[in-house]
């Protein structure tokens, strides 16, 4: 069985014929597989977005649509491809919402497919196949051994894989929470130490000691590729001065939250880890867009995305028993939302259990609002600047980094947060240049 490489958003991935197939998910994002049958090269490229914003004096190149083209047609051809032999591919760039003059403002996976037709065309590459537009994420798989390339629904393997599709007689979704291990007492002090004005590096120094595996982590992690530091961390007092006393908190907190999700990973999740890593995505994009809005403190902002969607946690088993019914409910109904089947399906959804949850917890009550009402715009009552944010960040982390979790685009929630926080196509173009897309897995990874 040929071995699967998965893409992340702004890479690509260029070889001879071998027995690998590179695959990407796609949302916003676009995908674009150049083949040369004669020469048997080809390549996989998962563009993030169009063109950099300018604010940037030394952009990725890869991340953009102008930069990273001409970077990945140089790469196949020092492989032996020729122009004239190349057939192209080119899928996603999927709509944020409804084709609107509000909406094409911020279609940048619109703008990418131009780009990219144009570069194609400039350069005489024949384009054989294009899915493009729509409302929904694609996976895109090129086979570097047949040299083919299969278009399909994000998610749509999981229906085929999963067999089961009978309803398993739930327990109480009480007595379920109940099983579920407490947040330990350690983590609630850090997050009251996060949204505390009054924080020493001696009291955060402390706290983490009492911890010896926590500190392993902390450590690993700060002499991580992650984080590149210039010499070796070997302390925690070294690791504070290094990060900050802040960014130590936060990262101390992603690792307690990715405890509780790395066991909910087969039924949400449509690759592993892939729940965590969507909670880690909404918490820095949550982080980036409150440092640009200025409507939140950045550190709240980024430990309520990664609480978000911890009442999946304790629907994820069912979820994975009986998919093929969950998927089906999901996208036969363009009018239903995710927690739509969800209370179709288990009369409860993921907010109400993760409020559940954050009672037993005890969450300050900030964070357990957002929680509850992070899908709700129209109830949002109190905490609106929070729940705008949270609602941004956890619409384009779904939209442009696709494929993590089983998931529906809601873009009348996205118009609603864009406008409230008053953002236009160029500060979301900046925000999502600071979200480090492709450091999610390498960072959950490194958590394990």
């Amino acid at each position: 069985m040929n071995r699967i490489e998965t893409i992340p958003s702004g890479e690509f991935y260029v070889t001879r014929k071998t027995d690998v197939s590179a695959q990407a998910f796609l949302g916003s994002c676009v995908g674009l597989a150049i083949l040369d049958f004669q020469s048997e090269v080809g390549g996989l490229y998962h563009i993030l977005l169009p063109q950099p914003s300018g604010t940037f004096s030394v952009p990725e190149p890869k991340k953009y649509a102008v930069t990273g083209l001409p970077l990945f047609l140089a790469e196949l051809e020092k492989l032996g491809a020729k122009r004239e032999n190349m057939k192209a591919f080119l899928v996603g760039g999927a709509l944020m919402g409804d084709v609107s003059d509000l909406d094409l403002a911020f279609d940048f996976g619109g703008k990418t497919t131009e780009i990219v037709e144009s570069f194609l065309t400039e350069n005489k590459i024949e384009l054989v196949q294009e899915e493009t537009g729509g409302y929904f994420g694609y996976k895109m798989t090129a086979d570097f051994w047949n040299f083919k390339v299969d278009i399909s629904l994000t998610g749509s393997n999981f229906m085929q894989r999963r067999k089961h599709d009978v309803i398993p007689q739930l327990e109480s979704i009480d007595s379920v929470i109940q099983k579920i291990k407490p947040i330990p007492q350690i983590a609630l002090k850090v997050i009251r130490m996060i949204h505390s004005s009054d924080v020493s590096m001696a009291t955060i120094g402390k706290e983490i000691r009492q911890d010896q595996v926590l500190t392993a982590k902390i450590i690993n992690l700060c002499n991580s590729a992650y984080f590149n530091p210039k010499k070796r961390i070997e302390t925690i007092d070294e690791a504070v001065v290094m990060l900050g006393e802040r960014r130590i908190l936060l990262l101390t907190f992603s690792i307690f939250t990715e405890y509780y999700y790395k066991d909910a990973d087969n039924g949400y999740s449509l690759c592993k880890g892939g729940l965590f890593q969507h909670a880690l995505g909404v918490a820095k994009a949550a982080e980036e867009i409150a440092r640009e809005t200025r409507k939140v403190e950045p550190e709240l902002g980024y430990t309520a995305g990664l609480l978000h969607d911890i009442g999946k946690i304790v629907l994820d088993q069912w979820v994975d028993h009986f998919y093929p019914m969950f998927y089906r409910n999901l996208y036969s109904d363009k009018n239903l939302t995710l927690v739509d089947v969800e209370r179709k399906v288990f009369n409860i959804d993921h907010t109400q259990a993760g409020t559940k949850l954050a009672k037993l917890w005890e969450l300050p009550e900030s964070l357990a609002y957002t929680i509850e009402f992070h899908h709700q715009v129209e109830r949002y009552e109190k905490y609106e600047n929070l729940l705008h944010v949270i609602n941004l960040a956890n619409l384009l982390v779904s939209y442009f980094k696709s494929g993590l979790i089983l998931n529906k685009f809601d873009e009348k929630n996205l118009m609603a947060s864009v406008q409230y926080l008053n953002l236009d196509s160029e500060h979301l173009l900046k925000i999502l240049e600071r979200i480090p897309f492709n450091n999610l897995h390498s960072f959950s990874e490194q958590l394990r």
